[in-house]
């Protein structure tokens, strides 16, 4: 069962309906509104925020709450995998494929537990591509992805993005020139880095 801070999301409803700059600009009116709405529902059915406000609440939430607790199984899972999706990639790349995964393992739309998120199937489809190729298990675990995940343990998530794809896939197009990229057709952007794009 995962555990959503009321305190942070009440927090939060006090911030936007304030009218606070955010990250995003001012939220003014109507939007102001539906956003207290929407943490308010979020702290009565114990669900995390996503998009803008969950952003909001991963950075209030690791203020308080910097170190993630990994036992041996769930950080060799993650190595691994942050290995194979950032294979050559700096440190900052791996602790955003890093963060991803524990996104969504503190997500309540997601499974509770490291190798639940990074196994999960779905319709079929294994939700991360190296299990699928085989990457995941044929990687080295490197000293950068080591680091990145122990800065992510020990400091918080460098973001609350829940889906990522590397830039070449998302910038693909058919032969009549439409993008095919199910990310950039079903998700909203969030940031790019060197090697993926990243989405709400």
């Amino acid at each position: 069962m995962k555990k959503i801070s009321c305190t942070i999301l009440l927090v939060l409803c006090i911030i936007v309906s304030g009218n606070v700059k955010a990250k995003a600009g001012y939220l003014a009116g109507d939007e102001a509104l539906g956003g207290f709405s929407y943490l308010m529902q979020c702290a009565y059915e114990n669900k995390v925020p996503t998009g803008l406000y969950g952003d909001w609440y991963y950075r209030a939430y690791h203020r308080f709450h910097y170190e993630i607790p990994l036992d041996e199984e769930s950080r060799a899972i993650l190595e691994r995998i942050v290995e194979a999706e950032a294979t050559g990639g700096n440190v900052s790349q791996k602790m955003n494929v890093a963060s991803c995964v524990l996104a969504r393992v503190q997500s309540t739309d997601w499974p509770d537990t490291v190798k639940d998120v990074v196994f999960q199937v779905t319709s079929g489809t294994y939700q991360f591509t190296p299990l699928k190729d085989g990457r995941y298990y044929t990687v080295t675990i490197t000293d950068a992805t080591k680091e990145a995940v122990e800065n992510v343990a020990k400091s918080g998530l460098t973001h609350s993005c829940l889906w990522f794809c590397s830039k070449g896939s998302y910038d693909n197009k058919d032969e009549n020139g439409e993008y095919t990229s199910w990310h950039r057709r079903h998700l909203k952007y969030a940031f790019y880095d060197e090697e993926h794009v990243y989405f709400y």
